[in-house]
């Protein structure tokens, strides 16, 4: 009897170990496979099929897992002419198990990509010397130029609030140029650069506006036939125009 049941326990024991030994097999069996997979779909320029069968391996530091979807994602940025997000986020990627096929293949299409790069940010920088030039503020301008511009100083009022970039909240600096009272122009700046510009220098209106400091009573819509009127006597009073066209016409403007 009890030879019978130390006959069962070794072989269960005995099973058990092949299973805890067959685990370890099988994963990394799994893991070349998906791996295997994924290079020959990037050898044939697959690059969105990769993406998926790279993700099936859970562990990105299986070889080159991580890099290989950089690799993915930069051709694919590529093929949509985003030549410098391409280029960056290549440049993330350290291969550490290449072929000498493969390492050719990635060295050339670094080589592609650097001079588009390149060319991409000569264009760049000409634009923006061409736009600096016309002396107006730009979106992409730099807030450091805000006060090198044609229009001359903006309004010693600066309007700040907060904006949501990518999910996180950063300052925001609104810039008014006045004229004869008048608003003529205002930027926007996030993050230090221009993101939102407002051009009025041609809009013909009857209304003035202060130069420096708030209302001193609370906004009337009362005498104003248009909420682009309303916005220009009581800018200093609202962060953009669709805040005050929304109390335009809350309040009774028609």
């Amino acid at each position: 009897m009890f030879k019978k049941v130390n006959i069962l326990l070794v072989v269960s024991i005995g099973f058990l170990v092949a299973v805890l030994i067959t685990i370890p097999v099988v994963k990394a069996c799994r893991l070349s496979a998906a791996y295997k997979k994924a290079e020959r779909q990037i050898a044939a320029g697959a690059y969105r099929e990769a993406i998926y069968t790279l993700k099936e391996i859970e562990d990105n530091n299986y070889k080159d897992t991580a890099a290989l979807r950089l690799l993915c994602d930069a051709h694919i940025k590529y093929d949509r002419g985003q030549y410098v997000d391409a280029y960056n986020t290549l440049n993330e990627a350290t291969f550490k198990h290449l072929s000498r096929a493969q390492k050719k293949s990635v060295d050339n299409f670094k080589n592609e990509l650097k001079t588009e790069f390149d060319a991409y940010t000569e264009w760049e920088q000409r634009e923006y010397d061409r736009k600096l030039a016309l002396g107006l503020p730009f979106v992409g301008m730099a807030e450091s130029e805000i006060r090198n511009t044609s229009l001359g100083q903006p309004s010693d009022y600066v309007h700040e609030s907060t904006a949501m970039v990518d999910g996180k909240a950063y300052y925001s600096y609104t810039y008014y140029f006045l004229k004869d009272g008048k608003l003529i122009y205002s930027a926007r700046c996030v993050q230090g650069k221009v993101v939102e510009i407002r051009d009025d220098r041609n809009k013909k209106t009857g209304s003035s506006r202060p130069k420096t400091g708030t209302s001193s009573s609370e906004p009337s819509v009362e005498g104003f036939s248009h909420p682009e009127d309303f916005y220009e006597y009581y800018w200093e009073d609202f962060f953009e125009y669709a805040d005050a066209e929304d109390y335009y016409y809350e309040h009774g403007g028609r």
